[in-house]
């Protein structure tokens, strides 16, 4: 992505999956191709016949110390895996760099569902007895809890955005950072999203298909500029959201008109509802969704999160993100590397 000269680079990349905490196994569980295994969730007090599928994230070891903040201990879990997912992607030397205020830091979050077993629990207490409903876990209801977090944690006090919306979202997160480097507004931008296993989630996920399998994790990736990036935001198209006179599959069709013609990467990382979109791509493909489950806000950061790891590991040399959402809207983004043929 250019601007005036400006390049976008992505310099650090990093994700807690149902595979577990961190990119390498994310990656190899990407590389594996099998669907992780599933486990049952019901919603309480209700018999078997309302019974879902998830895979979960897997306990978090206990050596890792930043688990342990104070802004941490009663931390959702979306909260806690998107604090992982971006120390990855941080790195040491930038985490001294931004809290000593020598690297001024922005932080886009992106979530669908946000902390919804906290605001669960919270309102099931207020209709059970308003007068012993905790008010210690309401902070942690509101859905921009996560990305304050993230500031305490790195003791940035810099600009700091929270948006609510389906997968697609996190390509307007990505933009948007992109954007305050291009305006010189920040140093660099950490563009994350989380999401936490439910079984209201669950049920919501089977209004739209009895099939998926619901996943939760978190994705974060770091936007710097270079003049020469290992991993470059090449492009990122218009958002087209899906109404009465522009239904999702003319969305996806005006979507895949502002990418470019012919071989545009070597691997197409699926990481929504295409359809039939990419039914003629000759490439590798990838689907985060089959391997991962049904992550809603956070499918589309794994595909990115992912699309970075593989780059870096010199595996390929460029990656389209194609990401159509659940119920609101689609986009794409393109990831290039330093040999990859660049586009008008």
């Amino acid at each position: 992505m250019t601007s005036e000269g400006t390049r976008i680079a992505i310099t650090g990349a990093g994700a807690v999956t149902p595979a577990g905490w961190g990119m390498p196994l994310m990656l190899e569980s990407l590389r594996n191709s099998k669907p992780l295994e599933t486990t049952s969730l019901c919603m309480p007090g209700n018999d078997e016949s309302a019974v879902y599928l998830r895979r979960e994230v897997p306990k978090a070891d206990n050596k890792e110390s930043f688990l342990r903040h104070p802004r941490l201990r009663r931390a959702s879990s979306s909260g806690r895996y998107l604090a992982a997912a971006a120390m990855e992607a941080m790195g040491d030397d930038l985490k001294h760099s931004v809290s000593s205020g020598d690297t001024r830091l922005g932080i886009v979050v992106s979530c669908y569902t946000g902390g919804i077993n906290y605001s669960q629990r919270f309102y099931r207490e207020v209709l059970e007895d308003p007068a012993t409903a905790s008010p210690i876990i309401f902070p942690e209801t509101v859905y921009n809890a996560p990305a304050s977090h993230l500031a305490a944690l790195f003791g940035s006090s810099e600009i700091n955005y929270t948006l609510v919306g389906d997968e697609s979202q996190f390509l307007t997160a990505l933009e948007i950072g992109a954007n305050w480097l291009v305006d010189d507004e920040v140093d660099a931008v950490l563009v994350a999203a989380a999401e936490e296993n439910n079984w209201l989630s669950a049920e919501a996920l089977s209004l739209f298909t009895r099939s998926s399998v619901l996943g939760e994790g978190a994705a974060a990736l770091l936007l710097e500029r270079c003049e020469s990036p290992e991993v470059e935001l090449e492009l990122i198209t218009d958002m087209f959201t899906f109404t009465g006179k522009c239904p999702r599959k003319d969305a996806l069709h005006s979507m895949r008109a502002q990418l470019p013609g012919g071989k545009i990467a070597e691997v197409l990382f699926e990481g929504g509802n295409e359809g039939h979109l990419w039914d003629s791509w000759q490439g590798r493909r990838i689907s985060v969704r089959e391997i991962f489950g049904e992550g809603f806000g956070v499918s589309v950061a794994w595909a990115c999160a992912a699309a970075a790891g593989l780059m870096k590991s010199a595996e390929v040399n460029s990656a389209l993100v194609s990401g159509s959402g659940m119920n609101q809207a689609c986009a794409a983004t393109l990831f290039t590397g330093n040999s990859s043929s660049k586009t008008d």
